[in-house]
């Protein structure tokens, strides 16, 4: 049996180990809680959202894009403005008889043609409106997607902060337990190798923390939070019971209303091979040198005969955008809903999976370390075994962090494609 480490007393003028407090010391140190963190204003999902939201570039885009579908929608209602003409004849040299006439025409539409451009401008506002929600929802996820980055690089820090804490007290204890002589040279090398390797791990996790934060401030502006650390709070693994909407992607809507735009076309189209008429009337004089003027009038049809406007190219262009914005929506719903499906699924085992972890997770460390404490005493295993044991403990705490942010991300894209429940 192994006799228990000896913990220095540095008041006492030898190096003689106190029996039966060493172990629980080493313990102690090693196993401690990670110090609290302070807080102070901590940004929560929802305002970061609101803040990316109300940006006014955002705003203006897809006004712009609304602005400028309703002014074309306008001008397809508008009708063909009246022609006024005035001609003036005049005889030839030797002659003082002269002619003018003042007419004013305007053209008919016979056609449906113009109710159907009318038509597909109109479509053409919906499919800016739909822009308009595609590029809120995309850059809701992105910001969400930036958010979760944040704080899932924040619970990491935490993690291997915490590693960092107990083998620096660990390295302490070694240390004044070899100016004792007792414990080896080599215990201390190691645990000052495992310290500067998790010292290095701390610092990756510091940048990569901090840039998430850069970029989710690229994305939301200026948000109201602290210079230290933790700057956002938040779950970071999804709600279970959140319901996620029915709603088709607006990407999918779009191709379906670009190919209701060029089926209206393809008609309108057609209807280029219908005769246009136009109608004329006006005043009429005549007279010599100025005298004796004779007034009479003006009536006037005319027709357009369509010998060289054939719409049957033109109709049969808009057809074939038709089929492919159809086909594009099909391809797309059908991609967008086996992604969604398997979002779906992993959204579901990987939460399950992370509150099985936690329900088994805190008891089954505990068991660990307990039983590497006990095979200490008992002088089956030596200190650096114990050092192992917690740092698999600490490597499980960030697995599980993995899966959440995993599990995250799926939640996060789910709801990029079929929206939010109600």
């Amino acid at each position: 049996m192994r006799s228990p480490l000896p913990h220095p007393d540095r008041s006492a003028p030898t190096k003689k180990p106190i029996p039966g407090r060493s172990l629980l010391v080493v313990l102690c140190v090693i196993y401690a809680p990670a110090p609290a963190h302070g807080q102070g204003v901590l940004i929560t999902e929802a305002q970061v959202l609101e803040a990316a939201l109300r940006r006014p570039s955002l705003d203006a885009l897809i006004r712009s894009g609304l602005v400028a579908a309703r002014a074309s929608a306008d001008g397809a209602r508008a009708g063909n403005n009246p022609r006024i003409g005035l001609e003036h004849e005049a005889l030839p040299t030797g002659s003082s008889e002269n002619e003018q006439t003042l007419t004013i025409s305007q053209r008919l539409d016979l056609t449906e043609a113009r109710s159907l451009r009318s038509d597909a401008a109109a479509a053409r506002g919906q499919l800016a409106e739909l822009d308009g929600q595609s590029r809120r929802r995309a850059l809701e996820a992105e910001v969400r997607g930036r958010f979760y980055e944040v704080l899932y690089r924040q619970a990491r820090h935490v993690g291997v902060g915490s590693l960092v804490t107990r083998l620096s007290g660990a390295l302490a204890l070694v240390a004044t337990r070899e100016a004792a002589g007792d414990a080896s040279t080599y215990d201390r090398q190691r645990l000052q190798l495992a310290l500067r390797r998790a010292r290095a791990q701390l610092t990756f996790e510091s940048v990569e923390r901090e840039s998430a934060w850069l970029q989710l401030l690229a994305w939301a502006g200026s948000l109201p939070a602290e210079t230290g650390w933790p700057r956002v709070t938040g779950e970071l693994l999804p709600d279970p019971t959140t319901r996620y909407g029915i709603t088709r992607h607006p990407e999918v809507e779009k191709h379906r209303v670009e190919a209701e735009v060029a089926r209206l076309l393809a008609r309108a189209e057609a209807e280029g091979s219908t005769p246009v008429v136009e109608l004329q009337a006006g005043l009429k004089t005549a007279a010599a040198d100025d005298v004796d003027r004779r007034y009479g009038y003006v009536a006037g049809l005319r027709v357009s005969l369509p010998l060289f406007a054939d719409g049957d190219p033109a109709r049969r262009a808009q057809e074939a955008q038709a089929a492919a914005a159809t086909a594009r929506s099909q391809l797309e719903a059908t991609a967008l809903e086996a992604r969604a499906r398997g979002l779906r699924l992993r959204v579901a085992a990987l939460t399950g999976l992370v509150k099985q972890l936690r329900q088994s997770g805190s008891a089954a460390s505990d068991q660990v370390l307990a039983t590497a404490g006990a095979a200490y005493e008992g002088g089956e295993i030596g200190l650096l075994e114990i050092l192992d044991a917690q740092r698999s403990v600490t490597e499980d705490e960030l697995a599980g962090i993995d899966y959440e942010h995993a599990a995250r991300r799926a939640a996060t894209e789910l709801t990029w494609i079929v929206g939010e429940g109600p």
